[in-house]
């Protein structure tokens, strides 16, 4: 029979040590969340919430817009294709994205038609499509798996955006950022690392949501 004191831990001896959960499972289990959560939106909610984001974002638009970059978007993305038709209609310059080996370049569009399936089935612009001047970029329409209201950002783990998002920076740093979202996608933290890049403005189907002053 054990005595009491062999039931007892002995209090000097060290405690298990654990690793903590790291960044990169943290986002892991974020993505999945989010799938799961999308996976639950029926087609009319998704083009409800669409027609909302659309709609908070053509009255939001600088009067002075040089040119916008977009996205067509994925199944489980926000479906901007009404508010880039108005955008081609005002005459703004437009550029959606190309994606080669996990890079990203923009090239302009003049109509959807001019669109080829490119990389996972992607429609993409033409590859001899121009480039922007980073100069005349007033707005980059950014998807992406979640966003919190510090306008953090999380992709779908390729880190293109980001990269392509830095360098743009680098070149111009008046052009804003806004995270396009359904309201699932609003989280209250999305775990970030050095190289994740932050959104300037969050938009969900409930509004705009201005993030730069909590950024700063």
């Amino acid at each position: 029979m054990r005595s009491s004191e062999e039931d007892v831990k002995d209090v000097d001896e060290p405690l298990p040590s654990f690793s903590p959960v790291t960044t990169v499972e943290q986002k892991h289990a974020l993505r999945q969340c989010i799938s799961m959560e999308l996976s639950r939106l029926d087609a009319r909610r998704k083009d409800e919430e669409s027609t909302a984001v659309c709609g908070h974002i053509l009255p939001s638009f600088p009067p002075e817009s040089a040119g916008i970059c977009a996205y067509v978007p994925l199944p489980d993305e926000v479906d901007l294709r009404s508010a880039m038709e108005e955008i081609l209609r005002r005459g703004i310059p437009l550029f959606l994205p190309r994606f080669d080996n996990h890079e990203v370049t923009f090239h302009r569009v003049d109509s959807f038609e001019s669109l080829q399936t490119g990389t996972g089935g992607i429609l993409e612009p033409p590859p001899d499509a121009p480039q922007p001047d980073p100069q005349k970029i007033t707005v980059v329409l950014v998807p992406g798996r979640a966003f919190d209201r510090q306008g953090n950002r999380l992709g779908r783990g390729k880190a293109g955006y980001d990269r392509w998002i830095a360098e743009h920076r680098k070149a111009n740093p008046s052009t804003r950022f806004w995270g396009i979202a359904f309201a699932e996608q609003l989280v209250d933290r999305v775990p970030v690392d050095g190289h994740d890049e932050r959104m300037d403005t969050v938009v969900t189907p409930e509004g705009m949501l201005d993030v730069e002053e909590s950024v700063r």
